[in-house]
């Protein structure tokens, strides 16, 4: 392109993408709230498909404005895009990332998790407490979908506890914690085989080709930290992860691609059971993999693809048995009620929102919008940007281009988290996607722009180059190594799996759990009313209800189901430190609020037994 025209196009681009914010800002999509939820959407009688159709908008108009600009302007034909995008078999270069390279990272990576120091702080009653009175639902009932409405997938909330619960022959809140921190190693292992792939399929010589798979591998695995409670990645992406390495393995493997394409098809369905909301993102990239395979008219592959997913969708239909029916309509009820229930008014791009969640005490309306701004901005230039690499760059191989491409879709995807809730955590977890994308684009650029590839002493000394790499991978990744930790991870790991529940709890919850439990004893069931909801594993009960994560109940038909499951409980455990902060620091509408017809149904039959602390127990009347 021409300056000129470079100049008139970011300005029509500027102009296009305020005028899709102005789109976003006047939508006023009907209200239809048939499943009569309570949330911040019905709060203020605003559609939530206000949100989805202006995220969808704000991405469509500037992207069909450069598509335009591509054709009548830059004169360049719509069907480039697609031959561009035609599988081509190119040969990576003689040079190769060394394979020692990779499974030493891998190696300082596992150092590293043997390193670590357990945390120890109190039980969050409320996201571990999801998994630990679900999983201990599943111990007593021996069911999946019949005793416990699952909101995020079966995996995460029963099987990971239960399953870690049986390897270590124990039930304990720190080998919940202990999972956590596997799968984030697993997670950082897999970016670093990603990381692995695209630096080995580019197209540069020895050494930035060496270089680049160390700086990609540095840049990833800081993606993920054990210590903090939210990352720029979450390990229920683990799936969607997968995917990209399978899709990116299929395109450099292309004679021997069915192996890949069976285990993406499995990903479509298994993922389910890992996490609902990653399960979607997956599928439509899939649906991605698809469209790509048809303009390679690659029709056989397609049908192997398809019989993958039918197969692990007929092979859980087998596992189930008898609850597959309910897991079927537990996902649908979670797809159809999930943003109602939980979603937060997405500000509008440039502007301050209309909702405000005073959440400790910070200005969430400024801050919030200037990271949903920032993000849906990197994922739109993604997306240009890949388009014109396509049609335009001839100094990015076609292996790169395929994987920035699958980047900025997998990025547009991701999105939904944050449309699903416009919080902080939601809108970091969803950059991490565009922020990959961006550091392999800029790699090229500064690589390109410098030309180090045409300098001839850079492709000598080879050996000097590998031991040097060496030296690298040492001095980044060997930083958090504690060797006092790695020789006694078995018996710090024994300490602290068999650490007391009562370790994790302050005080006053001691004293709440210990009176409970003495006067539960004879009752075979316990119900909460409450977002605590550690609370029944702490005290050893099983819900009377499938709805024990309370937050999650939503429709007028899910509180009538669960009323008439109260009829086997004659206590209620209502109150306690999530409701207290929700009433604080307003990051959610009280289940008073929430739910008006079982708020109406304790109170005409059940009335207050005792109180301690900021918790309620109450009894049915006689």
């Amino acid at each position: 392109m021409g300056y000129s025209k470079n100049i008139l196009l970011i300005f029509f681009l500027i102009i296009t993408i305020i005028f899709s914010a102005l789109i976003w800002d006047r939508l006023d999509l009907p209200f239809n709230n048939e499943h009569q939820i309570v949330g911040f959407y019905s709060a203020n009688n605003v559609s939530h498909l206000n949100d989805i159709v202006g995220y969808i908008l704000f991405i469509l108009i500037p992207t069909i404005f450069f598509l335009f600009w591509l054709y009548f302007v830059e004169k360049k034909r719509i069907n480039l895009f697609f031959n561009n995008i035609k599988f081509k078999d190119e040969t990576s270069t003689i040079y190769n990332v060394e394979i020692t390279y990779l499974f030493l990272v891998i190696g300082f990576l596992f150092f590293e998790f043997l390193s670590l120091d357990f945390q120890d702080h109190k039980v969050d009653y409320f996201h571990e407490g999801q998994r630990l009175s679900a999983a201990f639902n599943n111990k007593v009932y021996n069911s999946f979908f019949a005793s416990s409405y699952i909101t995020v997938g079966l995996f995460f909330e029963i099987i990971g506890p239960k399953l870690i619960w049986k390897i270590f022959n124990n039930e304990s809140i720190g080998l919940i914690r202990f999972l956590d921190l596997s799968f984030l190693f697993f997670t950082k292992t897999i970016l670093v085989i990603l990381s692995y792939q695209i630096a080995k399929y580019s197209s540069f010589n020895y050494l930035i080709k060496n270089l680049f798979f160390l700086m990609l591998c540095f840049f990833c695995t800081k993606l993920l930290s054990y210590s903090e409670p939210k990352n720029l990645l979450d390990y229920r992406d683990i799936p969607i992860l997968l995917t990209l390495v399978f899709f990116f393995s299929f395109i450099n493997n292309w004679k021997r691609s069915y192996i890949y394409l069976i285990l993406i098809g499995i990903l479509f369905s298994f993922s389910y059971l890992w996490s609902v909301d990653r399960a979607l993102v997956q599928n439509l990239f899939t649906f991605i993999i698809i469209f790509y395979l048809l303009i390679n008219k690659k029709y056989k592959e397609i049908i192997t693809l398809i019989f993958s997913i039918s197969f692990s969708f007929l092979f859980i239909f087998f596992i189930l048995g008898n609850e597959f029916s309910l897991f079927v309509n537990n996902t649908i009820s979670t797809f159809v009620e999930s943003s109602l229930i939980n979603g937060i008014i997405h500000p509008i791009p440039f502007g301050g929102g209309s909702l405000k969640i005073d959440f400790l005490n910070i200005n969430s309306i400024e801050l919030n919008n200037t990271r949903a701004t920032k993000t849906i901005l990197a994922i739109l230039f993604s997306i240009i940007i890949s388009i014109y690499i396509f049609c335009f760059s001839n100094k990015i191989n076609y292996n790169t281009k395929i994987f920035l491409f699958s980047l900025s879709i997998v990025s547009f995807f991701s999105y939904i988290y944050a449309l699903g809730r416009t919080d902080y955590s939601h809108l970091r977890e969803v950059f991490a996607y565009p922020l990959f994308f961006y550091l392999v684009l800029i790699f090229y650029l500064i690589i390109n722009f410098f030309k180090f590839e045409k300098f001839k002493f850079l492709n000598s000394n080879y050996k000097l180059y590998k031991y040097s790499f060496y030296l690298l991978i040492i001095i980044f990744f060997s930083n958090h190594l504690n060797f006092s930790n790695i020789f006694s991870f078995k018996e710090r790991l024994s300490k602290y799996s068999n650490l007391n529940d009562q370790h994790f709890i302050d005080d006053v919850d001691k004293k709440f759990i210990n009176f409970s439990k003495e006067k539960f004893n004879s009752e075979k069931c316990v119900s909460l009313f409450s977002n605590d909801v550690a609370l029944l594993y702490l005290i050893k009960k099983p819900s009377c209800t499938k709805y024990y994560f309370v937050y999650s109940v939503g429709s007028i038909s899910n509180q009538k189901k669960m009323i008439k499951e109260l009829s086997d409980s004659n206590y209620i455990l209502i109150g306690g430190k999530i409701d207290k902060t929700i009433e604080i620091h307003k990051w959610t509408i009280s289940l008073n609020e929430k739910y008006p017809l079982i708020t109406k149904y304790l109170d005409k039959n059940f009335e207050l037994y005792e109180t301690i602390g900021d918790r309620k127990i109450l009894k049915r009347k006689e």
